[in-house]
Order: structure tokens, then sequence, then C-alpha cells
């Protein structure tokens, strides 16, 4: 699921920098430069990764299934199948409309969580853009991300505070089986979430291809 950030505000030397040695500023340096790092890394406002960070670990999880990369030298167990869960929240835009934008940035921060719950502790959650949210399952087959998926729809679907305001979400799903590109396989997982929201909300879909979902 990835790591809580590291700084919540950059970091800075409480009496001015003139008074530290080199040594000192030098890792003040540093920590600045984790902290910008960091920044880039991750969505400030729920705390998922942000798209382009989510969009290099999976590239970098698929070039082991495509063999580019040879996981016993990399020190690590096999990865011969990766998923991702696609998460378009339904309703969403009612609440911004309603409530204010205050109110739906707290329901987004509320929904990372409840995603990050329903996933194990080695996948990636990630911030795709506005109320759409992935999911990164490395060694996953389909049948266990379909698995996370319905987690993640019940985590959803028994907050009281979620409910209340009728958010949802229409969540895709596709295995690496179907396309080893970082980018198309984002691409499949949101076609099967649109499917999902097409065909009624609240629900899951696995994308399939030419055999259909």
């Amino acid at each position: 699921m990835g790591e809580s950030p590291k700084f919540e505000h950059p970091p800075t030397p409480e009496e001015g920098e003139e008074v530290f040695t080199s040594e000192e500023k030098g890792e003040l340096y540093l920590q600045r430069s984790e902290y910008l790092l960091e920044q880039l890394d991750t969505d400030p406002l729920t705390g998922a990764k942000s798209r382009v960070a989510f969009q290099a670990e999976l590239n970098r999880v698929l070039r082991f299934v495509r063999g580019e990369i040879d996981a016993h030298r990399a020190g690590i167990e096999p990865i011969g199948e990766v998923s991702v869960v696609f998460i378009d929240l339904d309703n969403f835009g009612q609440v911004n409309k309603s409530l204010g934008h205050h109110e739906g940035d707290e329901i987004l921060k509320k929904v990372v969580k409840l995603i990050k719950d329903a996933v194990r502790e080695m996948d990636t959650v990630g911030r795709f853009g506005g109320d759409e949210f992935l999911a990164l399952l490395p060694r996953a087959t389909e049948e266990i991300a379909v698995k996370r998926a319905h987690a993640i729809l019940a985590n959803l679907q028994a907050d009281t505070r979620l409910q209340e305001l009728r958010v949802g979400a229409s969540i895709g799903v596709c295995s690496s089986t179907e396309s080893t590109d970082d980018t198309e396989i984002v691409h499949f997982a949101d076609k099967a979430s649109r499917e999902a929201k097409q065909g009624g909300k609240n629900q899951v879909r696995v994308y399939k291809g030419e055999r259909g979902t």
C-alpha cells in the first residue's frame, strides 16, 4: 500500500541556517530534497501514490512479468502475474455541488483509507485523478484481484457517511494476462469500470478483451 508520507511540512531550521555546521546544512538539504521527491511521489490530499508514481511502479512490476528483469537476480520472488483495479466513484460530483469541496476532500481521504484497508500490505494505491483511484496488485491473479475489488466495494458500502451521501463505486479489474503494457492495462481496467457504471453502478466488472466483460 505504500508508506505514509515522511514529511508533513518542508524541513526548515529553527534558528536560521547560519547557525548550522556544514554537515548539519548538508543533512537539512538532503531532507528538503527527500521532501520534494515525496511531494512528487504522493497525492498531497489523500496520501495515495500520485498518478506518475503509480504508473512508474506499475511499469517496474510489469518488467518482471515481461521477463525484462530477472526476479532471482533482483533478490525477490518471481512475479508471474499482476492485476490492476480501477475505482471510479459513483455520485461523488453531487457531494461537491451540495456540500462544498471541503466535504468532498474529506470523502476522498476516507475513500483512500477504505481502499487501503481492503487490499494487501504489498499492494499500491494511487489516485488517477479527481474521484478515480487505482490499486496495483503484484502476484495477484484475476481471481484474487476480483476478491480485493469486492472487498473495496464492501468497505465503501459499509461506511455510514458514504451511504448517507449515496457515494458508491464502479470498479474494473484487468490482469496482465490481458496486457503487460502499463498504459494499456490501466486503460482496460478503466474500460471495465465504465462498463460497471453503465451497467448500473456500484459493482465490479472484469476486462476480458474480445471475450467480453
